[in-house]
């Protein structure tokens, strides 16, 4: 839905498959950077193929493999893993912009914000 309405801003229609430039626009959007050359062999597994890193007072910035940006045939791969990443942007960086730990009421009003 958070996808849709992010497309509808950028376009004014929906259009599917979502294009991978449009992705990008609305990561670049909510974070201080988007790195899609990214080395990621030093993360934790040997398959990490994106990350978030979230800042208290900051807005994110989403690293995605540089493998990913420039294989051929990794596309679909690629679009995957924007999306994934996207949504970490717009459902978690909100719990890192407390001082302290936000009552369930306060983290419930805040969620309806973001969709």
């Amino acid at each position: 839905m958070v996808l849709f309405l992010g497309v509808l801003t950028v376009y004014g229609d929906i259009i599917l498959p979502i294009p991978t430039d449009v992705i990008t626009k609305l990561i670049e959007r909510n974070t201080q950077y988007l790195d899609l050359y990214a080395d990621l062999s030093k993360e934790e597994g040997s398959n990490v193929e994106g990350v978030t890193d979230f800042y208290p007072g900051d807005k994110p910035i989403v690293r995605i493999a540089k493998a990913l940006s420039e294989g051929i045939n990794r596309g679909h791969r690629l679009r995957t893993t924007l999306t994934h990443e996207y949504g970490h942007v717009k459902f978690h960086d909100y719990l890192y912009q407390f001082s302290s730990v936000p009552t369930l009421v306060e983290q419930n009003q805040l969620f309806a914000e973001i969709v």
